[in-house]
């Protein structure tokens, strides 16, 4: 599958511009599903944080269904990794 990605950081979105709940977002959907149509692709998969509600309410509104959570793991590159017990 194809994997293309734009990343809508909170200020780009509009959100410290006063320019929620306006219909740009909606429109933006929509123009990148006439954009993947064009180009024989088939879905769309939106990506946002687990502590975004709104946006999650907003996809749903749209029609989006929830088909995946996941958990992301970090760790500095210069942390000592623990050992494992041997099972």
């Amino acid at each position: 599958m194809p994997l293309i990605s734009i990343i809508l950081r909170k200020s780009y979105a509009g959100a410290h511009y006063g320019m929620l709940d306006k219909g740009i977002g909606a429109d933006l959907v929509a123009a990148a599903q006439k954009w993947l149509q064009a180009r024989g692709i088939g879905s769309l998969r939106v990506r946002c944080n687990a502590v975004r509600d709104r946006a999650h309410r907003f996809y749903e509104r749209l029609g989006f269904r929830l088909t995946k959570s996941q958990k992301v793991f970090d760790i500095a590159v210069d942390a000592p990794l623990k050992r494992l017990k041997s099972v």
